[in-house]
């Protein structure tokens, strides 16, 4: 009898005693389309502290004179004032590893989809951006034009621009380097090589 107490009674126990069941799974599966999303919105976040930085320096800095020097649409001014507020800014800043990602195969794209001739007659290989440094002035950005358009779009303060092989987000007015992706583009190809 006492046998059958002992094999019953745990019986009766073990199913008040089960090990407890997982939370349920609580992660999101994400489509390519989302992760592209997700990354945009991290990127335009980015854009926008940005421009509110940019905008709340240029408030403070003494009206300009139009042509008062050899360019009057650089502002020495304003590059200087983000330089100092942004002292230790660099690549990665806005074009996280997401955002590089995205871009990287959206240039890809623009390439493949117009068989290469979107990469100009020449390009100066050699030229690289540096973050806080202002862009040599260079003559051949329409030439990089189906590239630039398959990015997504930017406020008009900035803009992405192709120096060398690298792709930069620039502040226009103060021809300002904001975050550069290196060796972006492909080298030049040689005449025999076409991209599909």
């Amino acid at each position: 009898m006492l046998a059958t107490i002992l094999v019953y009674v745990p019986l009766a126990i073990a199913p008040l005693m089960s090990p407890p069941l997982p939370p349920p799974c609580e992660l999101d599966v994400l489509t390519p389309m989302a992760i592209e999303e997700r990354s945009l919105g991290e990127f335009n976040h980015r854009i926008e502290a940005y421009l509110t930085l940019r905008r709340r320096l240029a408030r403070t800095l003494p009206p300009s004179e139009m042509f008062d020097d050899e360019d009057p649409f650089v502002s020495d001014e304003l590059r200087s004032a983000l330089v100092a507020a942004r002292p230790g800014a660099r690549a990665g800043e806005f074009f996280t590893p997401g955002v590089e990602r995205l871009l990287r195969q959206r240039i890809d794209v623009a390439l493949a989809y117009t068989g290469g001739s979107a990469l100009p007659f020449r390009h100066d290989e050699g030229m690289h951006a540096t973050v806080n440094r202002p862009l040599p002035i260079m003559t051949d950005l329409l030439a990089w034009s189906p590239v630039i358009t398959a990015l997504p779009p930017i406020p008009e303060e900035l803009a992405f621009v192709i120096a060398g092989r690298d792709l930069a987000l620039i502040d226009v007015a103060a021809n300002l380097v904001i975050d550069v992706i290196s060796d972006a583009v492909p080298a030049w190809p040689g005449p025999d090589v076409i991209y599909r």
